[in-house]
């Protein structure tokens, strides 16, 4: 089996030896929630960790074309920020508490770490789900890219965060 969350092997020579990695990324977590959400993107991009540096540059990028844009204007904002953000993190930021009254960057820390104690616990039966897939299917091969993949095996209401405040 192959997916981004977990990743299983198996041989049977000489005896029967099963590998197992469950990689943890926040990045695929959100990534996945904001598939669900309904943006479109890509699950090819590579999800590596951001720095500190270049999360502070997309929060002040957001602040600057979305937060202090006029209202009428937002609409706009949100399309443009949309093609230079990476996905799961304009998922992110749009889903923390929008406000200028301090610095928008708290309000993503804590909705970040909202969200990550929120999802736990979907993306441990989301891993559970699929080991059990693996050791139940005929199929010598699985393969998923995409959350919206697994509606079939999965219940995605388990995995959605709905709301992060």
């Amino acid at each position: 089996m192959d997916s981004p969350w977990v990743k299983l092997t198996f041989s049977r020579s000489p005896r029967l030896v099963v590998r197992a990695v469950f990689p943890w990324s926040e990045r695929q977590f959100m990534f996945d929630q904001a598939l669900m959400s309904g943006i479109r993107a890509s699950p090819t991009n590579s999800l590596l960790p951001i720095d500190e540096p270049m999360f502070e540059q997309f929060v002040k990028d957001y602040t600057d074309s979305v937060l202090f844009a006029p209202s009428q204007a937002r609409p706009a904002a949100l399309a443009s920020i949309s093609k230079r953000l990476p996905p799961e993190i304009l998922w992110l930021f749009r889903h923390a508490f929008q406000s200028t009254r301090g610095p928008f960057s708290r309000q993503v820390k804590s909705a970040l770490v909202s969200v990550l104690e929120r999802g736990a616990s979907g993306y441990t039966e989301l891993t559970k789900a699929l080991v059990d897939q693996f050791f139940t299917s005929a199929q010598t091969e699985i393969r998923y890219e995409s959350v919206l993949d697994l509606k079939d095996i999965f219940t995605l209401d388990q995995y959605r965060v709905k709301n992060l405040y």
